[in-house]
């Protein structure tokens, strides 16, 4: 008996990222109104990268005026979002800035999770 293994096609990629990218959330809903929103936000960045703002996080409740909020280290919302109004509907945005000397790698946002006060 005889086998045979066969490989028809190998192909190899590099990809080049773009410079910055935008990641917009569909709208989120809370169970009740709330009036202070916190972020906790899992990402990666490359770890040769160094510090820098890498990773931007918006908040907006009309989708069209955005509000900047830094993820929360912990579940406690002391640094969250004060709202103007209460709402049930929020937005999210994240701005991924590339490392020029480095285009082939990117951050990545792996999960975002919203804490809400209720109103």
């Amino acid at each position: 008996y005889r086998s045979c293994i066969s490989i028809r096609d190998i192909g190899l990629l590099r990809v080049v990222y773009s410079s910055s990218a935008e990641v917009v959330t569909k709208k989120l809903i809370f169970p009740r109104r709330v009036t202070k929103v916190g972020l906790i936000a899992d990402h990666t960045v490359p770890s040769d990268w160094g510090q820098g703002e890498w990773i931007r996080y918006f908040l907006s409740i009309d989708g069209v005026e955005w509000k900047p909020v830094l993820p929360l280290s912990d579940t406690t919302l002391e640094n969250s979002l004060s709202l103007d109004s209460p709402t049930d509907a929020v937005y999210v945005r994240g701005v991924l800035s590339g490392n020029a000397e480095d285009v082939h790698r990117s951050p990545k946002i792996n999960n975002i999770v919203l804490q809400g006060l209720p109103a």
